[in-house]
């Protein structure tokens, strides 16, 4: 009998261990599973939207021409002006030209100051000693501009006198015939001087340069 009740025991505890196990096993399997749950979790993934920033829309660039803008050629201007002008050349005296760099018909001592009454490109139209003519401007120091008022303006004129041709002068007054133009001939007025006697304009024809009085010009 003892030893029935001593084996008896020895079962019922080691059914209880096994149970113990058994519930030791299930617990720690519950917990693994919960850990791998959480691990396994999906995380909720953000709008893009939302969360970056869209690419911006980029603007195309305007085509480049190729084709080149045409030019506009401005007219030339030499920069001199009417007014008193001081001979400022390094060795004395000043050429006094017929024409422009042509034709010299006198000269003007270096410090000597004299009136411009007209320009052309770099040359000037004085009047010294009872001489008209020319001296380059490049050679002079301008003292004070003097705006001369005229009522003509280089540009397109018609040869407009009542018997033909019109004489071209040397000189605004009194001035050499050097050439003639026929009636009804265009002629291109380069640059205006006032006169005693009115208004002449500078003209260069057939190779000649001279003056024209406009009272024998009209616009073209």
């Amino acid at each position: 009998m003892n030893k029935l009740n001593k084996n008896n025991l020895i079962l019922a505890i080691s059914a209880c261990l096994i149970v113990f196990s058994i519930i030791l096993v299930s617990v720690a399997s519950i917990v693994e599973h919960k850990k791998e749950g959480k691990a396994e979790a999906p995380v909720p993934s953000q709008s893009v939207a939302a969360n970056e920033k869209a690419p911006a829309e980029s603007t195309p660039a305007a085509p480049v021409s190729t084709t080149a803008a045409p030019a506009t050629t401005a007219p030339a201007s030499s920069g001199y002006t009417t007014g008193s002008y001081k001979i400022a050349t390094q060795d004395d005296p000043l050429s006094l030209r017929e024409y422009p760099n042509k034709g010299r018909v006198g000269e003007i001592p270096k410090g000597e100051t004299v009136e411009v009454l007209a320009v052309y490109e770099e040359w000037g139209y004085v009047l010294y000693d009872g001489q008209n003519g020319w001296i380059s401007l490049t050679l002079a120091e301008l003292v004070s501009a003097t705006s001369v008022a005229t009522t003509n303006k280089p540009g397109k004129y018609i040869i407009n006198t009542q018997e033909d041709p019109l004489s071209i002068r040397t000189q605004i007054t009194d001035g050499e015939r050097s050439a003639e133009i026929p009636k009804g001939e265009a002629v291109e007025i380069l640059t205006v001087c006032k006169g005693d006697e009115g208004e002449y304009g500078l003209v260069s024809y057939d190779g000649t340069f001279g003056w024209l009085p406009f009272t024998y010009l009209k616009a073209a």
